[in-house]
């Protein structure tokens, strides 16, 4: 692995410092190599997710009983969706909503930031009251999903 090198060819100065280099990178390493099991499940679960949905936007699917049968009918969707009128007032509509929101949740996001970091006094009541917001749809969903099952 990452051998310090011979005491006759190198000081002990530069040693030093190649095991100090040494010691980050083993760490960088072992970051990526602990990682590496987490992008494989995630490339092998989007590659199959997009598979799926080239398979459903290029076949009709029928339901009957349980089972699913898909009629291979090429571009035939994509056609409808091209010149059906309400898909492009559709498109502008959510474009432009996503960059309003964007925008502005940014902007009032930011500026409570900088309130609430000046804050001096009561400055953890101000701060857990702002907290409750965020807190209290995970708590509700889970509480929904415990009282379902």
């Amino acid at each position: 692995m990452n051998q310090i090198p011979a005491q006759g060819r190198y000081s002990s100065r530069s040693r030093a410092i190649l095991a100090a280099l040494g010691r980050p990178m083993r760490r960088i390493q072992f970051k990526y190599r602990a990682i590496a099991p987490l992008l494989v499940f995630l490339a092998l679960f989007s590659t199959y997710a997009i598979v799926q949905l080239v398979q459903l936007g290029v076949s009709e699917v029928s339901f009957s009983g349980s089972r699913m049968s898909r009629t291979f009918v090429g571009l035939r969707h994509l056609r409808t969706v091209i010149n059906d009128s309400v898909v492009g007032v559709a498109l502008r509509n959510t474009l432009l909503y996503v960059a309003v929101v964007v925008i502005v949740e940014g902007v009032l996001g930011t500026g409570l930031a900088l309130m609430v970091g000046r804050l001096r006094k009561s400055a953890v009541v101000t701060k857990t009251l702002l907290l409750f917001p965020i807190l209290i749809p995970p708590i509700a969903i889970g509480a929904m999903w415990r009282l379902m099952y």
